[in-house]
């Protein structure tokens, strides 16, 4: 008998959402009167210099632009926006390692909430959670890779959702171009992680699918970019569109966002292949996550042939293939040859 599903909500310190939207209001109001008061002086704001591989440029008020092909991340104006927009969503299991210290860098991002869903742990990432601003969804078992961000956004308030998982730690700087591209106009805002794969052996069955589902979505730009990956960042809107039942299989959701002409786009290059943790269950000869997410993309691909047709967008134009299914006598000359 499978026991009855419980779900245990518990929050940190402070961490009812009204006593944080005050504390935001109050810490956003302090932050404009210091601004106002160091421009009143005269005094040049400093920005802090990243390299994330775009365009650069420096203005006359001295604020720093990082540009890429279709968006501008300025921070101040990111950070101003996240105590009112931002819900960071965290998925995490056994990871007292890391999940603090995940946690500790994700406040520095100012968000409006910080929902973790806590699952299956034996080890203290519950006791770690609920130390820290967090509003935290805990389960006594596991529910499998990406159920976590289906819970979490359908849990969230803000208009912007950042997926995060709680084995890697990411730098704020490195989680800013997501949000601020959402802030604009792109939909989803995926990791471009291209730039990595630096050899033919990194090229597995996986990565296949990814770029094989891609090019079948029209989308052939994205190459290995994923819903898979993390981190990355969506707008609400999209997740309705979606459904956020269907996060839970990030091809699929992936497929139905393009269908629905959604914005996708590789907005960072973060490296998660150095830092994903190797388990038993991804690095064996049967690597059960490789299969699930194989499968993910076959339910992806047939949920697409479902909606487009067996072919999606290539048509067969080329081929009479109906002449098969006739007889010569009817439609063809039949010539008979010579014995050489």
């Amino acid at each position: 008998m499978i026991p009855q599903q419980r779900l245990f909500r518990r929050t940190g310190l402070q961490a009812d959402r009204r006593k944080i939207a005050e504390l935001n209001r109050s810490e956003e109001k302090e932050r404009t009167s210091k601004k106002n008061s160091a421009s009143a002086k005269g005094m040049k704001q400093s920005r802090v210099r990243r390299e994330v591989g775009q365009i650069r440029e420096r203005h006359d008020t001295g604020i720093e632009l990082v540009k890429t092909s279709s968006f501008i991340c300025d921070e101040d104006k990111v950070l101003a926006q996240n105590p009112y927009n931002l819900s960071v969503i965290i998925s995490v299991s056994n990871e007292e390692g890391t999940i603090g210290e995940l946690l500790a860098s994700v406040k520095s991002l100012q968000p409006k909430e910080v929902i973790v869903v806590e699952n299956g742990s034996t080890d203290k990432t519950l006791e770690i959670c609920l130390q820290h601003e967090v509003t935290c969804f805990s389960y006594p078992y596991r529910l499998g890779h990406d159920v976590g961000r289906a819970i979490g956004a359908r849990e969230a308030t803000g208009e912007v959702f950042l997926f995060l998982d709680g084995d890697i730690v990411f730098q704020p700087q490195d989680l800013l171009p997501f949000v601020a591209a959402c802030y604009q106009q792109v939909d989803i805002a995926l990791n471009d992680v291209n730039p990595f794969y630096t050899k033919a052996s990194m090229i597995d069955a996986v990565s296949l699918a990814k770029r094989f589902l891609n090019r079948v979505l029209r989308h052939g730009s994205l190459k290995y970019a994923s819903l898979t990956a993390i981190p990355h960042a969506m707008k609400r809107r999209a997740a309705e569109i979606i459904g956020y039942a269907n996060l839970a299989i990030p091809p699929k959701a992936q497929a139905m966002a393009a269908l629905a002409g959604l914005t996708i786009e590789n907005v960072h290059a973060v490296n998660v292949f150095s830092t994903n943790k190797i388990r038993s269950y991804n690095s064996s000869n049967t690597n059960v996550v490789e299969d699930m997410i194989l499968g993910d993309h076959v339910e992806a691909l047939q949920w697409v042939q479902a909606t487009m047709g067996n072919r999606c967008f290539f048509a067969d134009m080329i081929r009479q293939r109906e002449m098969i299914d006739h007889a010569i006598s009817q439609h063809g000359s039949f010539h008979e040859g010579y014995e050489c």
